[in-house]
């Protein structure tokens, strides 16, 4: 639809909003859904478990680092970014913990979750600051501050990469919206959860599904930009597990007509109250 130009992908487009909802919706089951076959595979199948660390609990390590995370996220993401642009930004790693004033942090998460989010924004930052400065000597670094308090893991990724507008900054999380040159997967790939390709850009899944992964355990991404300098990207998480609660979609007698009619706005996601 949106090749076809029957698609606007604005923020403000009925047919994208009710477009958005849908899709929200079906990858926020497939991911939950991938959590329970993944995390069960992991405790009963011995060669699944294999896949993962000593002292993980299924598909969740009980001390998820989010440094060394981010760490591996970064130069998987610098790989793919020198082989377009022959170089890449460099990482710049903070970590406060203020819960007992230190520079260690961890926390009971799913490692792949985390990896996914931090693994898109990377790629994000990277490009951005790579096509600013395409004519300096040198780029920036890109900054990472990862700050844990008793409730909340805040995680700020800050670049220089030119920013974006604010009317540019509605769509961010649209699905199909890109500012790059849209790229086409071969064998028919969708991209989304299901996609075996690793381009760097140009698909519009990235952010989108990132927020949901987020989302998920009650977390939540969000981008603050400076027009002409840089964007700042945040990632909230829960610090304690037992705030970390599933988001799901509710499926009811509205959800139907919600699709059909974007006015119908009520309430059907589970929720932390």
């Amino acid at each position: 639809m949106r090749d076809k130009g029957n698609l606007h992908v604005n923020s403000k487009d009925k047919l994208n909003q009710a477009l958005q909802y849908f899709l929200d919706r079906l990858y926020m089951s497939r991911i939950s859904i991938q959590m329970l076959i993944a995390h069960h595979k992991s405790l009963f199948c011995p060669e699944e478990s294999k896949k993962f660390s000593h002292g993980f609990q299924g598909t969740i390590d009980p001390r998820c680092d989010p440094a060394s995370i981010a760490q591996e996220a970064f130069e998987n993401a610098a790989f793919l970014c020198d082989q377009i642009y022959m170089d890449a930004p460099k990482i710049n790693l903070k970590c406060t913990n203020l819960t007992n004033n230190s520079d260690k942090i961890d926390f009971v998460y799913i490692p792949s979750h985390l990896y996914h989010m931090f693994f898109e924004v990377f790629k994000n930052s990277m490009r951005a600051t790579m096509e600013f400065h395409e004519n300096a000597d040198t780029v920036p670094d890109i900054e990472v501050h990862i700050v844990k308090s008793s409730h909340d893991i805040t995680i700020k990724i800050s670049d220089q990469g030119g920013g974006i507008s604010r009317s540019v900054a509605e769509n961010v999380f649209l699905y199909l919206y890109t500012s790059a040159t849209r790229v086409k997967l071969s064998g028919g790939d969708m991209g989304g959860t299901t996609s075996t390709s690793t381009p760097m850009h140009g698909l519009g899944y990235g952010l989108p599904l990132s927020r949901l992964y987020s989302r998920y355990f009650g977390g939540d991404i969000k981008i603050a930009s400076c027009d002409g300098y840089g964007t700042d990207a945040y990632i909230y998480l829960k610090a304690l597990e037992t705030d970390a609660k599933e988001t799901l979609p509710i499926f009811n007698a509205s959800s139907s007509s919600k699709i059909k009619d974007t006015k119908n706005q009520v309430e059907d996601w589970t929720k932390d109250e």
